[in-house]
């Protein structure tokens, strides 16, 4: 399930924060996002490690760019379910 997760996400991206750089109108491919969820897990380690206010900002950015990014793609996966009343 991981898998077929991974190999079907892609995210339009649209905000750039002073972490660093989004992909400003472009797709994110698996590996993009794969490397910003390792960014963010050693972020959040750097933190526990040195409880620095610098490590706490960076590690919660990072948290809510993989947070929007999996909300984008819950909201656009639940658009394309038909309902009941869906005509063809």
């Amino acid at each position: 399930m991981i898998e077929r997760f991974f190999k079907a996400f892609t995210a339009r991206v649209v905000v750039e924060d002073c972490a660093g750089f989004f992909f400003l109108g472009a797709e994110m491919t698996t590996g993009e996002f794969a490397d910003l969820v390792h960014d963010m897990r050693a972020a959040q380690k750097e933190y526990f490690k040195t409880r620095s206010k610098e490590a706490l900002e960076k590690s919660k950015i990072l948290e809510s760019r993989v947070d929007r990014l999996l909300e984008e793609r819950k909201n656009r996966e639940a658009s394309k379910q038909p309902t009941l009343f869906d005509v063809e």
